[in-house]
C-alpha cells in the first residue's frame, strides 16, 4: 500500500484517522446519538470552527476499529481527480480487495461524467459483503460543483453497506431531497455539540487539572455557550497564572473576538523560543520535526513539538505514531495575523524554505503551494511545467490550472512555459478559444526571443504540436499536417503533452469516432493519420500505438484484409510494449470483431478473455472493464443469449443515465440493441432518437449511421417499412463518400434484407453522381448498395502477442541499423541519414547493405515492405 501511496502523491496523514487524545472529554449521550445517526447512509456533522467535530467523530470511529476510512480534505481537493484518488486510497486502507489500484480507477475515469463516474464507484461499492463508513473531514473545503454533483449521483443508488460521513463548517450543499424523505440522512448541528453544564466540568477537571467552583462553571458555561476552543483557550490562560474572574468579566462578543482575546493571555506568557517557532511554523499545513528544523534553523524540534502537544497547545496529531501535526485552523489563522503583523520580512523566506523541503522530499503539491506563496513565479513555472506532462497523465488539469491562476499576468505574458502549459491545459479542457489566446502569445514571446538570439528549438516544437493538436480536434487535417511538420523539424523528439492530450481521448472503444479520430470522417483520417506516422515515429510508442489502432479500425471499416494483417498486430504489439490500455483494449475488441466478422466465435471469445485477463493482471476495475462489459453483451445479442444482456442492464443500471455523454454512448447504443431484441418499440425509438441528436450535435459521422441503422430495425420490427427505409437511406448517405462497410455488414442478415428491399425500389442511375469534395468511391447510392450486398467475408491469421520480430531472423539487426532502417523508410536518402546520424556517408552505406542482407532483399523499397511484415516498423 505504501508504493501505491507514492504513485498516488497521497501523503499517509492525509488518509489517517487523527489519535484521539488520552485528556480528553468523553461525551456518552452525544456519542450515542453520533452512533444512531452513522447507522444512516449519510450523516452531517456541521458547526463552526472549535466546536469539537474533528475530536467527536474520531473518537466514535476508533471504536469502530478497521471499518471506517477517513480523509482530511484541503483546498487541493477542488481537483476531482485528487478528490476521489485520496478517498478510493482511504477505502483501499481499510479493504485492500475494493479498489485494486485507485490510481488506475481514477485516471480511467477521470474523464467521464458524473453519472458514468459513480455507477462505476457503486459497482464496487456493491461487492462489499461489509459495512464500511467514509469519513470527510472539512467537507467545507470542497466548492467545485461536479464534486457535490458526483456525490449527489453516488447516493441515488448508494449500496446498502456504503456510510458516508461529512464533518463540515457549513451544510454540506448537497441537493439529496429524497434521502431526506427516506429519512436516510442524519446531522449534527451546533446545539447538538454544544458541551453540557457537566461537560464544561469535566473538560476543566480532565484536560487542564482546574477545578472552578460551581458559580464559576455556571459562567464559563454561559460565556462560552458550550464552545469547546472558547473553554480550551480560558483553560489554557488560567494555566499560565491568568485570574479565572478577570478573564470572564473580559470575554464578551464574538467567537473570532473571544479567540483573539484569550490567544494574547496565552501568548503573552509563552517564553520567547516557543513564540519564535510558532510564528515561523505557522505558514505550514502541515509539518514534522524535521520541516521545522528546516525552516527555523533550530536543532530542538522535537522537543518543542512534544512540550506543544502535551501542553494542549493547539497542536493537532496526524498520524498514531505523533510524528505529524497541524495547528487548530483558528489558533493557525491568529498566528499568521501576529506573523504578518509583526514578522512581515519573515514570510517569503519561510515559505522558500518549506518549499525547497517539501520539493526534496517529493512532496510535491504542498512545494508548490509554498513557492507560490513566496512570489517565486519563475521557480514556481518551472517546477510546474516540469510536473505538468505526469499530472496530466492522472487527469489533475483542475489542480495545474489553479497554480497557474496564481500567477501574475506580467508572468504569464513574460514567460512561454507558463503560457504553453495555459494552452495545453485550455485545450484539454475543450476551451480552445482560449488556448488560441494563450498561443498567440506564446509565439509573439518566442519571436521576441528569437530577436534576441535566444531561441528555444524545444518550446517552438511544442507550441506546433499544440497548434496542430487543436487542428486535429477541429478537424483542419491540412493545417494538422502541417504544424506536425514543424514540430518535427524544430523538435523531433517526445511530446509528452501530445501524448497526454491522445489519452485523454482513449476512454472509447472505438477510437475512430473520437475527436482526434475524426469523428469517422475516414478519407481525412487516412490522409491525416498516414503522413503522421511517418512524422511522429519518433515521438514515442504511444503516439505510434494509437496511430496503429485508429488505422486498424479505419481499414476495418473498409473491410481490408491487406491493411489488417499489419495494423492489428502492430498496434498490439505498441500497447505491450507501451503498457497503455487505450491501445491495447480498443486493439483486441477490434480483433474480436474481426474474427466475429470470419464466424470464428470460439476464438473471438478467446480475444474477449485475452482483454478481460488484460485488465485483471493490471488491477485495473476502470472505464475499461464497464466498455468490456458492453462489448459483451453486444456479443451475447448476437449468439442469442438475451438472458446474459438483461443481467448487464440490471446490474450496469444504465438505463438509469439522464445525460447522453461520449463517455457513456457505448453503453446506450448498446442498451438500445438490448431493448430492440426485446422488442421493447416505444423505449428503443425513443432512446435512439436521443442518441442521433446527440450524434448529430457532436458530428460523431460513425455513431449517426450505426444508430440510423438501429432505427430502420426498430422501424422494420414495428412494420413501419416507409421509415425503416428512410432510415437506411439516410444512413446509406452518410456512409457512401467516406466508403463505410462494416457498420453495415456487422448488423447482420436482418439488415442485409432490408438493403435488398431497399435495392429492388431505386434502381441504378448511371447519370446521377455523388456529391463529394474529394473523389468519389460510388457514384450513386444504388451501386454503393450493390456493393455492400456483394461484400464476402474475408480470413485473418491470428495475431501474435508480444512476439518479438527480429527473433525469425537468422541474424538480428543492431539499434543503428534499426535507425537507419526507419529514417530509410521515413524517405530519406543516404547522404540525409548520415547527416542526422553522424556518421560518414561510407557508414550509411554499410549499414543499408547490411539490412539488405539479414532481410534477404535487393533494395530499399523490399527492404521496407519486408520490415513492415515482420512488424519492424
Amino acid at each position: 500500500m505504501m508504493s501505491s501511496l507514492l504513485r498516488m502523491q497521497l501523503p499517509l496523514t492525509k488518509i489517517t484517522r487523527p489519535p484521539v487524545r488520552m485528556q480528553r472529554v468523553f461525551r456518552p449521550v452525544l456519542m450515542q446519538k453520533l452512533a444512531q445517526a452513522c447507522a444512516s447512509p449519510l450523516t452531517m456533522v456541521h458547526a463552526p470552527a472549535g466546536y469539537g467535530k474533528t475530536s467527536l467523530v474520531a473518537d466514535w470511529a476508533q471504536s469502530m476499529s478497521t471499518s471506517v476510512a477517513w480523509v482530511s480534505l484541503d483546498p487541493g481537493d477542488n481537483d476531482p481527480h485528487r478528490f476521489w484518488i485520496s478517498v478510493l486510497g482511504a477505502l483501499a486502507q481499510v479493504n485492500e480487495d475494493l479498489i485494486k489500484d485507485p490510481l488506475e480507477f481514477v485516471s480511467a475515469v477521470s474523464g467521464a461524467d458524473a453519472e458514468s463516474f459513480t455507477l462505476s464507484l457503486e459497482t464496487q461499492l456493491a461487492l462489499l459483503s461489509a459495512d464500511i463508513w467514509l469519513v470527510l473531514d472539512d467537507y467545507h473545503q470542497i466548492h467545485l460543483e461536479l464534486i457535490h454533483h458526483q456525490l449527489e449521483h453516488l447516493f441515488q443508488y448508494v449500496p446498502e453497506r456504503f456510510h458516508l460521513i461529512l464533518i463540515s463548517r457549513n451544510r454540506p450543499p448537497l441537493r439529496i431531497g429524497r434521502l431526506r424523505t427516506e429519512e436516510k440522512v442524519q446531522e449534527l448541528r451546533i446545539e447538538d455539540l454544544r458541551c453540557t453544564l457537566d461537560e464544561v466540568g469535566q473538560f476543566c477537571r480532565e484536560v487542564f487539572d482546574w477545578h472552578p467552583d460551581v458559580d464559576s462553571l455556571a459562567r464559563i458555561h454561559s460565556k462560552t455557550e458550550g464552545w469547546m476552543v472558547g473553554m480550551h483557550l480560558l483553560g489554557m490562560a488560567v494555566n499560565e497564572g491568568c485570574e479565572c474572574t478577570k478573564l470572564l468579566e473580559s470575554v464578551e462578543g464574538s467567537h473570532t473576538f473571544v479567540t483573539e482575546y484569550l490567544t494574547e493571555e496565552v501568548w503573552t506568557n509563552q517564553p520567547s523560543e516557543i513564540k519564535e517557532f510558532l510564528l515561523k511554523t505557522c505558514v505550514l499545513e502541515q509539518f514534522n520535526a524535521a520541516l521545522c528544523q528546516a525552516i527555523t534553523g533550530l536543532s530542538d524540534t522535537p522537543k518543542q513539538l512534544s512540550r506543544l502537544y502535551a501542553e494542549n497547545a493547539f497542536l493537532v496529531a496526524l498520524n498514531p505514531e505523533k510524528t505529524w501535526f497541524r495547528y487548530h485552523h483558528l489558533f493557525a489563522d491568529v498566528l499568521r495575523t501576529r506573523l504578518a503583523d509583526t514578522h512581515p520580512d519573515w514570510v517569503i523566506s519561510l515559505h522558500r524554505k518549506a518549499a525547497d523541503w517539501l520539493m526534496e522530499h517529493g512532496m510535491t503539491h504542498q512545494a508548490i503551494h509554498h513557492i507560490l506563496q513566496a512570489a517565486d513565479e519563475t521557480r514556481a513555472v518551472t517546477w510546474i511545467y516540469e510536473l505538468a506532462p505526469n499530472l496530466l497523465h492522472r487527469g489533475e488539469r483542475s489542480t495545474l490550472h489553479h497554480w497557474l491562476n496564481q500567477l501574475t499576468s506580467q508572468t504569464l505574458q513574460a514567460n512561454p512555459k507558463a503560457a504553453l502549459l495555459s494552452a495545453w491545459i485550455y485545450s484539454l479542457q475543450n476551451q480552445h478559444n482560449l488556448a488560441e489566446r494563450k498561443l498567440a502569445l506564446v509565439r509573439q514571446v518566442l519571436l521576441k526571443m528569437d530577436e534576441q538570439g535566444e531561441s528555444d528549438s524545444t518550446l517552438w516544437g511544442e507550441y506546433h504540436t499544440l497548434r496542430g493538436y487543436l487542428a486535429m480536434i477541429g478537424q483542419d487535417a491540412q493545417q494538422a499536417i502541417h504544424h506536425m511538420q514543424q514540430s518535427a523539424i524544430h523538435n523531433p523528439g517526445h511530446s509528452q503533452f501530445f501524448q497526454a492530450g491522445l489519452e485523454l481521448n482513449s476512454g472509447e472503444p472505438y477510437f475512430l469516432r473520437t475527436a482526434l479520430g475524426q469523428r469517422g470522417y475516414l478519407r481525412r483520417l487516412q490522409n491525416l493519420y498516414t503522413t503522421l506516422r511517418d512524422l511522429l515515429k519518433h515521438s514515442g510508442l504511444g503516439v505510434l500505438g494509437y496511430g496503429s489502432i485508429t488505422l486498424g479500425e479505419l481499414y476495418y471499416e473498409w473491410n481490408d484484409v491487406t491493411q489488417l494483417t499489419y495494423f492489428i498486430p502492430r498496434a498490439l504489439e505498441l500497447g505491450f510494449r507501451s503498457k497503455d490500455l487505450g491501445i491495447l483494449v480498443p486493439a483486441h475488441l477490434l480483433h474480436a470483431r474481426v474474427l466475429r466478422a470470419e464466424g470464428r466465435r470460439a476464438e473471438m471469445w478467446e480475444a474477449i478473455s485475452q482483454a478481460e485477463q488484460l485488465l485483471r493482471d493490471s488491477k485495473n476495475h476502470s472505464r475499461w472493464t464497464i466498455v468490456l462489459e458492453a462489448f459483451k453483451t453486444r456479443k451475447w445479442l448476437e449468439e442469442a443469449n438475451l438472458a446474459g444482456a438483461e443481467q448487464w442492464v440490471a446490474d450496469r443500471r444504465v438505463a438509469h443515465y439522464t445525460t447522453i455523454q461520449e463517455t457513456n454512448e457505448f453503453e446506450l447504443i448498446t442498451l438500445a440493441r438490448v431493448w430492440l431484441a426485446q422488442e421493447k418499440q416505444t423505449e428503443v425509438l425513443h432512446l435512439l432518437t436521443r442518441l442521433l441528436r446527440f450524434a448529430q450535435a457532436t458530428d460523431r459521422l460513425g455513431s449517426k449511421i450505426e444508430v440510423l441503422c438501429l432505427q430502420a430495425l426498430a422501424f422494420q420490427q414495428a412494420k413501419n417499412f416507409p421509415a425503416a427505409l428512410a432510415n437506411l437511406t439516410e444512413a446509406l448517405t452518410l456512409g457512401m463518400p467516406e466508403g463505410y462497410r462494416r457498420t453495415f455488414l456487422d448488423e447482420g442478415p436482418v439488415l442485409q434484407e432490408l438493403l435488398q428491399t431497399w435495392q429492388m425500389t431505386h434502381k441504378e442511375n448511371p447519370k446521377a453522381q455523388a456529391t463529394t469534395e474529394t473523389e468519389p468511391l460510388f457514384p450513386n447510392l444504388p451501386s454503393y448498395t450493390k456493393a455492400l450486398l456483394g461484400e464476402t467475408w474475408f480470413s485473418l491469421p491470428q495475431p501474435k502477442r508480444l512476439q518479438n520480430p527480429q527473433a525469425i531472423l537468422p541474424e538480428p539487426l543492431t539499434a543503428r541499423e534499426m535507425e537507419t532502417l526507419d529514417l530509410m523508410a521515413s524517405g530519406l536518402k543516404n547522404a540525409e541519414i548520415a547527416q542526422r546520424l553522424q556518421v560518414s556517408l561510407g557508414t550509411v552505406k554499410g549499414y543499408t547493405h547490411h539490412i539488405f542482407g539479414k532481410l534477404a532483399v535487393r533494395n530499399r523499397t523490399e527492404a521496407i515492405a519486408q520490415a513492415r511484415k515482420l512488424g519492424l516498423l
